[in-house]
């Protein structure tokens, strides 16, 4: 490594090392614009690639790139465009300012283009026989422009919607901006109008601050939606087969890193458009050019340009790998190709590219005398001529002439010259000042001044020269020794006083903060902190990232620390020995105006109420600036986004108490305790004084007290309101359940009261989430998840929040089939059912809801009818036959896949059609239904179950439905009841459906000598049904069937997880069979002789 490093040094010193020839030493002996080869020498990144031959550029690359670099070149604000553009065959003669600028012969001038900011300028040119239009930007011309250049601040880059991490350099924008409507609508005037230009190539070029603003003008032509606002909603697009070249020189870093990419993105997006339109990029630094450095790496400035980055080194072309585009000091190891003839500017520097002089041009355009109206003034080549007459002079006798600073002596001696005032005889005595040249004693030495010395005489001057001493006003020793003493009493006095003021400086300052320090570490816990300390927020919080038990966010509030009201606290807060309390106040705030900042940093914050453990927090050090007399208004808060990383506890109890406490209260009560807390003056990297200046405590508590705002649709918190339900909170607003693959699928959307204030917005990730359901009645509570899912990314709206949320049904014991019968019975009944709602990102955390059933309730069976219907005389018992036909609709929403496979119907017989609908609560399994009711309610059942046992036993039990009591009073004209012993066989059959519509199913059941079981006291009906069918002739006679039916379906997509061996409800098939009690339905029946 440090052999390289040597090689390095040797190489890129070589230039110096060399002796340069005696026009090399004129040009530099004429600089006078500085050509930042510190900046190079300091700030520039070294590269560990070494140039060679292989790396030289094509001559047709450097010929372009000299002639593109002469418009860059002319566009700077020193020069007047269009006089040199109308005496351009004047100004590109021998010895004349423009002498090799041979491409503005073929060239026209079109516009000169004219910034509002700082005088920025840049021209607009058409190059005919090349079809190239040329837009050239300039350099830094005057001081209010290198103002603008040291402002390094980084702004956002506009135009790039949804993101505010591209930025770039603030004064180089700054100064776009004031030429940038100019530049684009001249722009527009060529390549959009009637009058436009036949152009293949659009070059965008400038030198130095010209390249940075060459970047943001490629950036706008790349991107034409940026600039429709600056061409009356226009667009200025490139059209197809106009291709766009960027060529800048020495031009600083434009943007971040982010910019960058922006950058490359846009090149690829404009080589993809219509026509596979070109684009092409260079980059070039010259030897010894500091500005490529700046501003800094390390203020994360990037170069845009990557693909073509030249380096350009004593005449000759290099071209850099892009990896090295950051870099800008290069070796090289081209010695056998070193040209015949010196380099003109071995030295290299910001003001020589392209083998030119900026230099020269710009001293050579300065004789040029200033025209009238536009017009050079009559003479001005004659002045001209002998200005350059007089250069070219004083070249040829440096020339001849020899220096001999090497051979002069190191020490040259010289005498003070001072005055003293004789105070016997008043008078001045003056000491001159000598210079004894040892060039002149080594001429005497070597006999050049053997000539006698001329005796005076009447035309010897009276005054000699200056260098000789004035020997008539010598200054006697005891004078000079006088003086000496006197001087060195006077700087021992001065520099005593000085001391002995820093002392008693410092010993002030140690007492005032000594003074300051028992307050200080006490200002916290005696409530400053509450006084100083300005909060406003959080305005926006982004969750960033879940995980179990753990939240991330992204907290983005405005603090402000009111230096002036903690200086008077901590000085009002008590007397101390250091008086008066004015000076202390005054020193107070010269110190918090010196400080500027303070860097709070804390270690994991714990948030309790009382003694409950709510969560744990953790917040990176933050930096407060300090502010003295700040205005009524809060726009003096600084802005910050902060991570914050949130740990709540695993007990729920503890979060449930603590909300219902806190809307009980109206006020969200916590503390904050701290257990260490450090308060440092400065940044956190500060390495000044500031950061010596460090207040540490321990166990900071800090209460917190928040109102709890009106939410619209719930009652005001405080004064004892109870906490609302999760169903106040939460509304269903739509449900899909389909099945497909043998998969349910669920798609739901809710609406949430917003609980947060309308000034805060908040983005919330992905969230998953369970559903599950518990048996009441077992001693087992173990929870049955029905379904699991996640909501999508959703933001805080005022005042409802809609959630989209997507689930599946997980796998599901067999064991809870009864459990989940009976909920889509109460679904499906109208009745709300119970759940319980969790995330596992937070297990501890159950929320018990209502699952809401839709109201008013489906009607499940529809167009229910007996054909065939027979009734018969067994014994005593009277038996009835037929087949049983059913219209099954399932509710909107709920498009599943349904095979019904056995049905338990208990129906009323009635003598003609069943009575009016109002009067269906007469007879209805409402009270079956009724075991879903309000958690509140002490009536609430749960399905029982049935005890283990044996194989038959089991299926003995299964296969019993309890049999309801007859209702009281019986519906009128009802006269027999037909219930089952056990489950009928049943069959289904998918209805075809429009797109969009509820599924639909008909279901078909043999009903085979079942009892019919006549009603108490209607005997008479009975007889009076029966002779209407022997007397009705064909058609018979209409009875009417209503009551409800017990459905065993199998659902498609309804997996199990497990299987009993001793357990069929699924006939074999694998699947849960979902036994749906309760489900009234009405219909009718003919019953002709025949039946009888």
């Amino acid at each position: 490594m440090f052999r390289q490093l040597a090689d390095w040094t040797k190489l890129t010193n070589r230039s110096r090392k060399r002796k340069l020839t005696e026009a090399q030493r004129q040009v530099y002996k004429l600089e006078k614009v500085t050509n930042f080869r510190w900046v190079a020498q300091h700030l520039g990144r070294r590269s560990h690639y070494v140039l060679t031959a292989a790396d030289r550029a094509s001559d047709d690359i450097k010929i372009m790139l000299s002639q593109i670099g002469q418009f860059a070149e002319i566009a700077y604000g020193l020069y007047d465009q269009d006089l040199i553009w109308r005496n351009l065959d004047v100004f590109t003669r021998p010895d004349y300012p423009l002498e090799h600028y041979d491409a503005l012969h073929e060239s026209q001038l079109l516009t000169v283009l004219r910034g509002r900011n700082a005088g920025v300028k840049g021209l607009l040119a058409y190059r005919k026989k090349q079809k190239q239009l040329i837009v050239a930007f300039s350099g830094t011309s005057n001081v209010a422009q290198a103002f603008h250049d040291v402002d390094t601040f980084a702004v956002q880059y506009p135009g790039r919607r949804a993101s505010g991490k591209a930025k770039v350099h603030a004064g180089f924008w700054r100064l776009y901006r004031g030429i940038r409507r100019a530049t684009l609508e001249a722009l527009a005037g060529c390549l959009t109008s009637e009058k436009r230009l036949d152009v293949e190539e659009v070059v965008v070029t400038g030198h130095s601050l010209g390249g940075a603003l060459s970047i943001y003008l490629i950036m706008d032509l790349m991107n034409p939606e940026f600039c429709s606002k600056y061409l009356k909603g226009e667009q200025l697009a490139v059209s197809p087969g106009t291709s766009l070249t960027i060529v800048i020189y020495g031009a600083p870093r434009a943007g971040n890193s982010a910019f960058v990419e922006l950058y490359r993105s846009s090149i690829a997006k404009f080589r993809s458009g219509p026509g596979e339109q070109k684009f092409s990029e260079f980059a070039v630094k010259a030897y010894n050019d500091g500005v490529p450095a700046l501003p800094p790496h390390v203020f994360g400035f990037r170069h845009a340009v990557v693909e073509s980055v030249l380096f350009f080194y004593r005449g000759r072309l290099y071209q850099i790998p892009s990896s090295e585009n950051e870099c800008l000091n290069f070796s090289t190891q081209d010695e056998e190709g070193d040209e015949t003839s010196a380099p003109l500017y071995p030295w290299g520097g910001h003001n020589y590219y392209n083998d030119r002089s900026f230099e020269t041009i710009i001293r050579r355009m300065g004789w040029i005398v200033p025209p009238e109206g536009g017009n050079l003034v009559d003479g001005w080549e004659t002045k001209y001529a002998e200005k350059l007459k007089k250069e070219l002079q004083k070249a040829r006798r440096q020339k001849g002439q020899t220096t001999e600073k090497n051979s002069r002596a190191t020490a040259s001696r010289f005498l003070m010259r001072v005055s003293v005032v004789d105070d016997r005889a008043g008078r001045l005595s003056t000491i001159m000042a000598t210079d004894i040249s040892d060039s002149a004693q080594s001429a005497r030495r070597k006999g050049k001044l053997r000539a006698p010395a001329e005796e005076n005489s009447e035309t010897t001057p009276l005054l000699g020269s200056s260098h000789q001493l004035i020997h008539d006003e010598i200054v006697p020793s005891t004078e000079l020794s006088r003086y000496r003493h006197r001087l060195l009493v006077l700087l021992s006095t001065v520099f005593l006083s000085t001391l002995g003021l820093c002392i008693l400086v410092g010993l002030s300052l140690l007492a005032l903060m000594y003074s300051y320090s028992s307050k200080v570490a006490n200002a916290v816990r005696e409530g400053v902190l509450d006084r100083t300390l300005v909060v406003r927020g959080p305005e926006r919080v982004d969750v960033l990232n879940v995980t179990e038990g753990s939240v991330w966010l992204q907290v983005d509030v405005r603090v402000g620390v009111d230096g002036g009201t903690a200086v008077d606290a901590v000085v009002d807060s008590g007397k101390t020995w250091f008086s008066p309390t004015d000076i202390q106040r005054a020193l107070g705030r010269w110190m918090v105006r010196r400080m500027g900042q303070l860097t709070v940093s804390s270690d994991e914050i714990t948030l309790l109420s009382g003694e409950r453990l709510l969560a744990n927090v953790t917040i990176p050090a933050i930096s407060l600036a300090l502010t003295l007399d700040h205005p009524n208004d809060l726009s003096w808060l600084t802005p910050l986004s902060l991570p914050v990383q949130v740990n709540a506890t695993n007990n729920a109890t503890d979060l449930t108490v603590f909300a219902q406490e806190s809307w009980r209260t109206g006020y969200v009560i916590a503390t904050a305790l701290m257990r260490h807390i450090s308060v440092q003056g400065g940044s956190e990297s500060e390495t000044s004084w500031r950061s010596r200046l460090k207040v540490k405590q321990d166990n900071v508590i800090v209460p917190a007290r928040l109102r709890i705002p009106d939410l619209p649709g719930l009652p005001t918190p405080g004064r004892g309101t109870p906490f609302p339900e999760f169903s106040d909170l939460v509304t269903l607003k739509s449900i899909h359940v389909t099945s497909a693959n043998h998969s349910i699928s669920i798609h739901a959307s809710a609406s949430v009261i917003d609980p947060m204030p309308a000034s805060l917005h908040m983005r919330i990730p992905s969230i998953p989430f369970y559903v599950s359901l518990s048996d009441m009645n077992s001693s087992n509570t173990t929870a049955v998840t029905v379904t699991t899912g996640h909501t999508k990314p959703f933001s805080f709206t005022h005042p409802n929040i809609t959630l989209s949320l997507v689930g599946a049904v997980p796998p599901i014991p067999r064991s809870a089939s009864p459990l989940i019968s009976t909920f889509l019975s109460a679904y499906l009944s109208g009745v709300d059912a119970p759940i319980t709602v969790g995330s596992p990102l937070f297990p501890a955390l159950r929320i018990p809801a209502l699952f809401p059933a839709p109201h008013p309730k489906p009607k499940l069976l529809q167009d229910v009818h007996i054909k065939d219907m027979r009734i018969t005389l067994h014994g005593e018992s009277i038996l009835a036959s037929g087949t049983i036909y059913a219209h099954v609709v399932l509710p909107m929403g709920i498009n599943v896949g349904l095979d019904a496979r056995k049905i338990w119907p208990d129906v009323l017989v009635f003598d003609g059609d069943v009575p009016d609908e109002n009067d269906t609560s007469d007879y209805s399994y409402s009270d079956v239904l009724g075991l879903f009711t309000l958690p509140a309610k002490p009536t609430f059942n749960w399905p029982s179950r049935t005890s283990k046992g044996s194989k038959d036993k089991k299926k003995k039990e299964r296969a019993t439905i309890p049999k309801e009591p007859l209702p009281s009073p019986l519906p009128e004209r009802a006269f027999a009841r037909i219930r089952p012993d056990d489950w009928l066989p049943a069959h289904s059959e998918p209805i075809t459906t429009p797109v969009g519509d509820a599924a639909e199913y008909e279901i078909t059941a043999e009903v085979v000598d079942v009892p019919l079981e006549v009603l108490p006291g209607r005997d008479s009906l009975l007889r009076s049904f029966v002779a209407k069918v022997l007397f009705s002739g064909r058609e018979g006679a209409l009875a009417g069937v209503k009551g409800t039916a017990a459905v065993a379906a199998a659902v498609d997509g309804l997996p199990v997880r497990d299987r009993d061996d001793d357990d069929d409800d699924d006939d074999g098939s694998g699947e849960h069979v979902m036994e749906l009690t309760g489900l009234p339905f009405s219909g009718s029946v003919r019953v002709g002789r025949k039946g009888l």
